[in-house]
């Protein structure tokens, strides 16, 4: 969520507004908003590691802090948008005794396989539950995944969405001040700048056009659907995924001795690949001397030298 309020501040400093204005606000009971944040706060730090069984309740309340200063701030600009997003984020957590429920399918998507792992062995991480037949309100739990231009692929509920877009209306409102919205949607303006787009010129409306269509393939193809791929072959695979894949086989033929099997399943990768995979996961065992003995006779089996090309 800190991602998407840095970019609100940003969009506001580019429009020309002020970050001190956000030191002259006045905003009712701010206590509360500082009381809420610092119970998060405490949450997400290692200071809550000791309260495991607490922390869902404790989310819960830090969420009822928030909502009870955004019921008194509701009038400016943004803030019931916020606030609908916490009232469906509190709502969904209480739902299930406490809990975010967060979709498996979306956390892998992510690439959060630690916090699958960590679920799936404890039953909850922190205020985090994974999805299943008895999660109530699951359509409001974590189930948007969003990558680029995010530093990492994260998972978010639609909760999260409206709270991430309310922060950035009221940032704009309170950095700009009361103009805002951008001129073209300021009261009574908006039919006229509709009417006015008759007089651009082809040259400009043709390049507008072609910079609405970069932005919305970038938007549509890299943040709300993504390429996905399945089903790929293991040589097209990432370095890491190369390894951890003939590391497998390497244990299954450990275990079954079926050297037509390992054939089939590693065909696709040259000997100089295989080599070199081979290689480093040997560097990497260091005295793990079982899986170093499979590794070799792995490549033993199909019949290739692990020595270095040219030797």
């Amino acid at each position: 969520m800190s991602f998407f309020v840095i970019v609100s501040l940003i969009v506001a400093l580019l429009r020309g507004g002020s970050i001190l204005r956000l030191g002259q606000l006045h905003i009712r009971h701010a206590y509360l908003i500082l009381l809420g944040l610092a119970l998060q706060l405490f949450i997400f730090s290692p200071l809550g590691t000791g309260w495991e069984p607490w922390i869902g309740y404790l989310y819960l309340a830090s969420l009822a802090l928030l909502l009870i200063a955004v019921a008194l701030n509701r009038d400016l600009p943004g803030i019931r948008l916020l606030g609908l997003g916490l009232f469906l984020n509190l709502l969904v957590i209480a739902a299930n005794g406490g809990l975010m429920p967060i979709s498996v399918e979306a956390a892998r998507q992510a690439g959060l396989l630690d916090l699958i792992a960590a679920l799936q062995a404890m039953g909850r991480h922190r205020h985090v539950a994974l999805m299943g037949e008895g999660t109530k309100l699951w359509f409001l739990g974590d189930t948007i995944v969003l990558g680029y231009p995010l530093p990492s692929a994260q998972v978010f509920s639609p909760g999260d969405i409206l709270v991430a877009l309310g922060a950035f209306i009221f940032l704009q409102w309170a950095m700009l001040g009361p103009n805002w919205l951008p001129h073209c949607l300021q009261e009574g303006k908006p039919l006229a700048y509709l009417l006015s787009l008759g007089q651009i010129s082809w040259l400009k409306g043709a390049a507008i056009f072609g910079l609405g269509l970069l932005l919305g393939w970038l938007i549509i193809g890299w943040v709300l659907w993504p390429v996905e791929y399945y089903d790929t072959d293991p040589p097209d695979l990432q370095r890491s995924h190369q390894e951890a894949y003939i590391s497998l086989v390497a244990d299954s033929f450990g275990l079954n001795g079926d050297v037509g099997l390992a054939r089939e399943r590693l065909q696709d990768f040259n000997d100089e690949e295989m080599r070199d995979i081979i290689l480093t996961l040997l560097e990497r065992q260091g005295e793990d001397l079982a899986t170093s003995q499979r590794l070799r006779d792995l490549a033993q089996a199909l019949a290739f030298s692990l020595a270095p090309s040219g030797e």
